[in-house]
């Protein structure tokens, strides 16, 4: 049987996922002479993903992104980065109204492995099932809520509020989360600020 593979080329950088390790290395050399079944222009959250499935039916896959590895950065690691992405890895396109005149804000979109997943705005959200159904009245058949709703489930690993944050005010419905996907999904850890007032007036 054929190693599935997902290797991808981020500037200088290469990405590779093994079936048995993951290698990021600044080494193309290391597909030199190599044919692939698929090759994926973009390491986004759409261009992995594919990656991912084809891969899994051992298809080779070469994805090519032009951006950095932004795994190793606060600021993609973190939450609460949506007004000040990481700059390495942001492609600012700016906004221009119907007479073509620059907008004063313009929209962030990654320029790295993860693509706009990387701008962690601390927001997990789907499209209302009007929306969704909207999808196949404009001629998409299967597009619809009943097809594409447990799909978005089956991505998901909710982790449910701890007590604490219960009580701090967070409401979740169980009924509405997955728990077993790739993508991990929990409220917060609450910052108790007046705790640091009081001790900084403490102190004079």
């Amino acid at each position: 049987m054929r190693v599935s593979r997902i290797i991808a080329f981020v500037g200088t950088w290469l990405y590779a996922t093994f079936t048995v390790a993951t290698v990021v290395t600044d080494q193309s050399a290391i597909v030199n002479g190599q044919t692939f079944d698929f090759v994926i222009a973009g390491a986004g959250l759409a261009g992995l993903t594919v990656a991912n499935k084809l891969s899994a039916q051992n298809y080779s896959t070469l994805v090519i992104e032009a951006g950095p590895d932004g795994s190793w950065n606060n600021a993609v690691k973190y939450a609460g980065s949506i007004s000040y992405p990481p700059t390495f890895c942001n492609r600012n396109y700016p906004q221009y109204d119907e007479k073509g005149h620059k907008l004063p804000k313009s929209i962030h979109a990654g320029g790295c492995i993860g693509g706009s997943t990387s701008i962690n705005g601390m927001l997990w959200y789907r499209p209302t099932r009007a929306e969704i159904d909207r999808l196949e009245t404009l001629g998409s058949p299967g597009w619809n809520w009943d097809t594409l709703e447990p799909l978005m489930e089956a991505i998901e690993r909710n982790i449910p509020p701890n007590e604490e944050q219960i009580l701090q005010g967070a409401s979740y419905d169980p009924n509405v989360h997955g728990y077993h996907g790739v993508v991990n999904t929990s409220f917060p850890e609450l910052c108790d600020c007046t705790k640091g007032l009081s001790q900084k007036h403490s102190l004079g």
